[in-house]
C-alpha cells in the first residue's frame, strides 16, 4: 500500500509556551484523518531563554531531519508537509521558505492564524486589543520575549 504523508507539526504558544497547552487539539484533528498521515510534532527552543532565531533554526533542523528520515519513519518521502498554528504558523512558514529555497520536497505548507506581525501599534492590534483571542498585552509580551524589541509606535 501507499505510505502515509508526513506532517511536521509546529505548536503555537508565542514562541514562549511549550506544546501541550495550545497544540494538542490541532494534532487531534489531524489524527482523525487516520492512517493517511504520519505526524511528527517538534519541540523548539523557547524564548526568552533562547531568543530569535533559535526557534526557527530548530524547526528548520527538524524539517531537514524529517525529510532525510521519512522512509525510515514509515512515511512517503515525496509527500511531506509542514504545518503550524499561531507562533508555530510563523515557524512553519519560515521552514517552508527554507525548503523552497533549497528545493526540498515539501509539498504542502499549512499555517493557521500565524503570528507574523509585530507592529503592535497598528490599527488591527488596537481594534482587537481586548480580544477575541489573545489580548494586545499578551502579544506584546510574546514578541518582546522572542525578539527582544518591538517596532516604534
Amino acid at each position: 500500500g501507499r505510505r502515509p504523508a508526513l506532517v511536521l507539526w509546529v505548536h503555537g504558544g508565542g514562541m514562549v509556551l511549550p506544546s501541550g497547552r495550545l497544540g494538542d487539539p490541532q494534532i487531534g484533528i489531524l489524527r482523525r484523518l487516520g492512517p493517511q498521515l504520519l505526524i511528527a510534532a517538534v519541540e523548539y527552543a523557547l524564548a526568552p531563554r533562547y531568543p530569535c532565531p533559535a526557534a526557527a533554526e530548530d524547526v528548520i533542523d527538524s524539517l531537514d531531519w524529517v525529510l532525510s528520515h521519512a522512509a525510515a519513519l514509515g512515511g512517503d518521502p515525496g509527500r511531506v508537509a509542514v504545518m503550524g498554528e499561531s507562533a508555530g504558523g510563523n515557524l512553519a512558514a519560515v521552514a517552508a521558505l527554507h525548503a523552497a529555497r533549497r528545493r526540498l520536497p515539501v509539498r504542502f505548507a499549512g499555517v493557521f492564524y500565524p503570528m507574523v506581525e509585530n507592529a503592535v501599534a497598528s490599527p488591527s492590534y488596537s481594534l482587537f486589543s481586548q480580544g477575541p483571542g489573545l489580548r494586545k498585552c499578551a502579544m506584546e509580551f510574546f514578541w518582546r520575549a522572542a525578539c527582544s524589541a518591538l517596532p516604534p509606535d
